[in-house]
């Protein structure tokens, strides 16, 4: 081959191998930045509960925050997907539908709350299923054939938990025990619709059942427990790990390094403070979500 063909053969494999390098370099450095979270009451006053920490992060990182208000716990997931969304606080099973879905979803932090009515301390909490406490409901199986509320087909504590652990306990699908299931689209909706008598029984987050407890919703003695799982990861905070390593780090220094600034949103989750984790700590759940 003569030698100018040579250098241009060699030129033009240099420049169409060296695409997909590139591109696989590139991040993502959106502005603004756009946050979402899981619904549990009013959405409203959720957001309104974030901005004391996203406030604080915009002045950190010099970029807008905008937050997405959640219809479902679908939001976040298609979010993330789509890329409309670049951090979001999760259920757990919503983040491992997402993480199923695209592998670059990245957890990375969650909170440890203070020992309550129904939940432990720590950075775990539990699915319960719950009965009005004056009611005639003794035992698992006196449920057989009630109606029984679940919160969101994305619950980790209201679906996911109850579909698959508590039906071991039954040998059964929980359409085939109960003699009903409606989806209420939040714990606290759930808790409701036991003390209305709409339904005889809820699977509802031990740590939501306390925040709800704490609000003056209910009272402490409204509920009997008849069943309680194993503990659950508390809910996740993720970011897409397209994020260019460095905005990653901004996002994560705010969660962790920070006092006063973000004590409002701790005050509102109920929480004591921010704590690192990884997918390793969710193995769990990743893990259960495929068997559904």
């Amino acid at each position: 081959m003569p030698v100018k063909h040579f250098l241009i053969l060699t030129l033009v494999l240099v420049f169409v191998f060296h695409i997909p390098v590139a591109q696989a370099e590139k991040c993502s450095n959106p502005n603004p930045l756009h946050f979402s979270f899981m619904t549990k009451t009013n959405t409203i006053e959720q957001a309104q509960h974030y901005r004391s920490l996203l406030n604080f992060m915009e002045k950190k990182i010099g970029r807008k925050i905008e937050i997405i208000l959640p219809t479902s716990y679908d939001t976040a997931i298609e979010g993330l997907l789509s890329e409309q969304i670049d951090f979001a606080e999760m259920g757990p099973a919503a983040y491992a539908q997402a993480k199923h879905r695209d592998s670059s979803i990245e957890v990375f932090a969650t909170y440890a709350r203070p020992q309550g009515t129904f939940n432990e301390e720590g950075v775990n909490y539990h699915s319960l299923l719950i009965v009005k406490a004056n009611s005639p409901y003794k035992d698992i199986n006196s449920l057989a054939k009630k109606k029984v509320s679940l919160v969101d087909p994305a619950s980790a504590s209201g679906a996911l938990i109850p579909r698959v652990l508590f039906s071991r306990n039954t040998g059964m699908p929980l359409e085939d025990f109960f003699g009903g299931i409606v989806y209420s689209g939040s714990h606290d909706r759930s808790a409701q619709s036991v003390l209305n008598g709409h339904t005889q029984a809820a699977f509802v987050s031990s740590a939501l059942l306390d925040e709800s407890i704490t609000q003056g919703m209910f009272n402490r003695n409204d509920f009997r427990v008849l069943w309680k799982s194993a503990p659950i990861p508390n809910e996740p905070t993720v970011y897409r790990n397209k994020l260019c390593s460095k905005l990653k780090e901004q996002i994560r220094s705010v969660y962790f390094n920070s006092g006063e600034e973000i004590a409002p949103l701790l005050s509102k989750l109920k929480a004591e403070r921010f704590v690192p984790v990884n997918d390793k700590d969710y193995k769990i759940i990743l893990d259960m979500s495929t068997l559904r």
